[in-house]
């Protein structure tokens, strides 16, 4: 009994034995048999991501260099810039890479980890001038683990997949995607060529745009926003061609739009579109990135944003302000003018008495807020001579004044109603516009 007893410790002895070897191997510790010398985790590198300033990675294909001058990232030897993404990535996965295991120190063949000849090198430059360095080698096993070696250094360990597993990636992994973005906060002007027509804003404010052509006139900023989101967010499809000799082949020697785009932090940003993509799903065409000298492959349809009818890119709100902004008033009508201020949010006669209603506050609500309907930058005849009807002179909180002058009415009949215009003019505005009567 007391045989059988020992028989059966032993037994269950050898199979704890081979259940540890098993683990070791399908966690990747050692490649093929071979005990680690540590299981216990082992800090490798420790930095602070924002330090980073660079970073190399060199492979039997290709070499990848990326440098950070001040806040911008640069792609050595390429005109694009890199990849925010990835240059995150590199950050993140390494300044807190802690090892899983350390496999084997000296080994005799530094190939069975895909560490020999033709391993890929990495190597990490952080800002005092420091520079790590590294050997990425193969997976594991089960491939949930790599092996890594520091430079110079003879320790293999094991770390985590996603630490090293992107350094074979393709070049355009490290690209950026999106390869005309920018800050429309930072965007000064806009010169878009669409066809025959020449769009042209020029930021006159810090929410207002001047259109220089094809009219003169204030422009909507919110349709000039629209054509720098279109802009700002294409994304590549397929990087198509870096430093194209020819551009006939994409529609870009003729090309059906160029939109120039000039920041204040920056150089500018220039984009040319060209043909429809044939059979692509979604739609796509070309487009070509000036600065990058590369042509690219974008989801087609932001031509749309260019393209609307004239009246659309014109500034329908003609003053921006609101009732609660304005100070005091004149009114003129029928050859009378009425001064009125207000007081905390009373509005008063010049007397100081309150003023019963709400009818001031009414009407400093409708001519702070005026808005076209229509536009005539050749007034009719009969307008130009009427008579006004009415004038109303602002003062606002911030100091500024403003004045709007109304003209002859009319009527124009709709399927559910009829429609009261009125023409209006603003002071120092050559337009004459059509409001709300």
């Amino acid at each position: 009994m007391s045989e059988l007893r020992r028989f059966r410790g032993a037994g269950i002895a050898m199979l704890a034995l081979v259940a540890l070897i098993v683990a070791g191997w399908v966690s990747g510790v050692w490649p093929s048999g071979g005990p680690a010398i540590s299981d216990t985790p082992e800090a490798i590198f420790r930095f602070e991501k924002e330090d980073m300033v660079g970073f190399k990675i060199v492979r039997p294909d290709q070499v990848i260099e990326m440098r950070r001058d001040g806040e911008v990232w640069s792609a050595v030897g390429h005109p694009w810039r890199p990849s925010s993404a990835m240059v995150r990535r590199v950050a993140h996965q390494l300044h807190d890479l802690t090892a899983r295991a350390t496999v084997v120190d000296h080994p005799e063949d530094y190939g069975l980890y895909g560490l020999g000849d033709g391993a890929i090198a990495v190597e990490i430059t952080l800002r005092e001038g420091t520079v790590l360095a590294f050997q990425a080698g193969d997976p594991n096993p089960t491939s949930v683990s790599y092996y890594l070696r520091p430079t110079p250094g003879d320790r293999v360990y094991v770390v985590k997949k996603s630490a090293v597993d992107f350094y074979r990636s393709d070049l355009t992994a490290y690209r950026e995607d999106k390869f005309a973005t920018f800050d429309a906060n930072e965007v000064d002007a806009l010169v878009a060529e669409v066809g025959q027509t020449t769009l042209a804003m020029e930021r006159t404010g810090e929410y207002t745009w001047h259109m220089s052509s094809p009219i003169e006139q204030e422009a909507s900023r919110e349709k000039v926003r629209m054509m720098l989101g279109r802009i700002s967010a294409m994304k590549a499809q397929a990087f198509v061609e870096d430093g194209p000799k020819n551009l006939a082949p994409y529609g870009l020697d003729v090309p059906a739009a160029k939109v120039t785009i000039r920041l204040s932090t920056s150089g500018p940003v220039t984009v040319w579109l060209g043909d429809s993509i044939p059979d692509s799903d979604p739609p796509q065409r070309f487009a070509f990135r000036v600065e990058d000298d590369a042509v690219y492959a974008v989801k087609d349809g932001m031509l749309d944003s260019f393209t609307l009818p004239i009246e659309e890119y014109r500034n329908r709100i003609l003053l921006g302000k609101h009732e609660w902004q304005v100070t005091a008033m004149v009114v003129s009508l029928n050859g009378e003018s009425i001064p009125v201020e207000k007081n905390a949010d009373d509005w008063r006669w010049p007397d100081g008495h309150a003023i019963p209603g709400s009818t001031p506050k009414r009407v400093a609500g409708r001519a702070a807020d005026v808005r076209a309907v229509g536009f005539h930058d050749d007034p009719p005849t009969d307008a130009a001579v009427q008579p006004s009807m009415g004038r109303v002179e602002m003062v606002f909180d911030d100091g500024t004044r403003a004045a709007v002058t109304l003209g002859r009415s009319w009527e124009i009949p709709g399927e559910e109603r009829i429609e009261e215009r009125q023409y209006a003019r603003i002071d120092g505005d050559p337009t004459l516009y059509e409001v709300d009567g």
